[in-house]
């Protein structure tokens, strides 16, 4: 394995040479944000210093099979401009039907789960994830362009639910950003039949004794989702190493629950203090709203539309993590329980990463995205204590990666980029660029 991998540069530094690559207008020159980015940084409290990125651009994609077989999701910028959504999209004609997100290439990506769990004496119903709740679509009743959905269903014996991973699971810190909303109740979207086809040994059997959950008082929507459902994004190791953003629709719908887990101690039966934060945030979640988790070595941060809202230290993971979205219901204390016959839905119009990994880097998409730099361990073996910001300060510009044969490569990024305060969406542009 090769050893740690320092990357970037002292705070002064990046200064001067972004001075010399900004526009006038604030944005970097055509010239230089042409240039390849070899790491990317973030707005907020730490720049993070990334040597991977991705984004997936659920906004304008075709309702057609040709089109699809090579559609890779990432966002389209034709001269200078983002590109409209496709025309089989129009308001007066709407897609013919649902993709379901299986038949794209998004799968080199990510993996459409299809585990179910049984329903036991804590979590009642059964779960039973299908690919039939994964899909792409677009709200008739708003000017909303397409946009990837997940569903949950209750039926009378199980619960139909979704969930996405991430291929990649050895991501060793990161900013994982998702533009999504849940929908409204009554909101008209064309969804794609239920299909499961589960056998009957899947399907609980335990009495179902379940109390409705207490009425909260909503004020944002009319019509807000049905109570009994959750939605996560998160990173997840283990159940003992997650960093977590959950929403619960039983809450009002400002309210979100921020987490390093374990948050809960079984043994004591007692909530572990300082473990979650519960927040109201200023954008509702059943508004779109770009919500974003740094995972960073000392510390756990949020953010909605870029605006911090929590941070946490205590409980930060260490484990080299895959990243999770899911919608889902169990009947259970934290989800409740959906009404049988009702549906959650959670629209996502785009996903965005920026990361490093541990160990061998395994390509997102086998070679879809690849950009083909040399795999290695981002700050594995740091110095007990040492933040990662200390670790690379005063090295810029080049460091060294010995591997385990004891061979030196040099390092260096030469071009480095943000990610947020661009001109479009999934469009990085240079922060700072120089030949050395």
């Amino acid at each position: 394995m090769l050893s740690a991998f320092l990357l970037l540069v002292c705070c002064c530094v990046v200064s001067t040479i972004a001075a010399r690559t900004l526009g006038s207008d604030g944005h970097v020159s055509r010239a230089v944000s042409r240039a390849k980015c070899q790491c990317y940084v973030v707005s907020g409290l730490e720049p993070g210093y990334f040597q991977y990125y991705r984004f997936w651009d659920f906004r304008s994609v075709p309702f057609d099979p040709a089109s699809l077989k090579n559609f890779n999701f990432y966002p389209r910028i034709k001269n200078g401009t983002a590109t409209a959504a496709h025309a089989s999209l129009s308001a007066e004609n709407g897609p013919s039907k649902p993709i379901l997100l299986k038949d794209t290439p998004f799968t080199k990506d990510w993996n459409i789960q299809n585990w179910h769990r049984k329903g036991n004496e804590i979590f009642p119903v059964t779960m039973v994830n299908s690919n039939q709740n994964v899909f792409i679509t677009k709200s008739y009743s708003t000017d909303d362009s397409t946009h990837l959905v997940l569903r949950t269903t209750r039926n009378e014996n199980y619960s139909s639910t979704a969930e996405i991973e991430s291929g990649v699971r050895n991501i060793f810190h990161c900013s994982l950003r998702v533009r999504f909303r849940l929908l409204s109740k009554d909101e008209s979207i064309l969804a794609p039949p239920l299909g499961e086809g589960i056998h009957s040994q899947h399907i609980q059997t335990i009495p179902q004794n379940i109390q409705p959950a207490s009425l909260v008082h909503r004020n944002a929507r009319k019509n807000p989702p049905p109570d009994g459902a959750c939605a996560g994004i998160f990173t997840f190791n283990s159940t003992v190493s997650e960093s977590d953003i959950e929403i619960l629709t039983s809450d009002p719908p400002n309210r979100v629950h921020y987490a390093n887990q374990p948050d809960y101690d079984f043994v004591t039966d007692q909530v572990i203090d300082g473990a979650s934060i519960i927040k109201d945030i200023p954008i509702p979640w059943t508004s779109w709203a770009t919500h974003r988790l740094d995972w960073f070595p000392d510390a756990s941060r949020w953010y909605v539309n870029n605006q911090l809202q929590a941070m946490n230290t205590y409980g930060v993971p260490d484990d080299p993590s895959r990243l999770i979205i899911n919608l889902w219901s169990d009947g259970g204390v934290w989800s409740g329980n959906l009404t049988v016959g009702e549906s959650v839905y959670m629209g996502i119009e785009s996903i965005e990463l920026a990361y490093n990994v541990s160990g061998p880097y395994p390509i997102y998409g086998k070679g879809l995205y690849s950009s083909g730099r040399l795999a290695v361990d981002h700050l594995k073996h740091t110095q007990p204590g040492q933040k990662e910001h200390e670790a690379l300060r005063g090295i810029f510009p080049q460091t060294k990666i010995t591997s385990d044969t004891g061979t030196a490569k040099s390092r260096v990024c030469k071009v480095g980029c943000q990610i947020d305060n661009v001109r479009h969406d999934g469009n990085p542009e240079v922060l700072w660029g120089f030949s050395h």
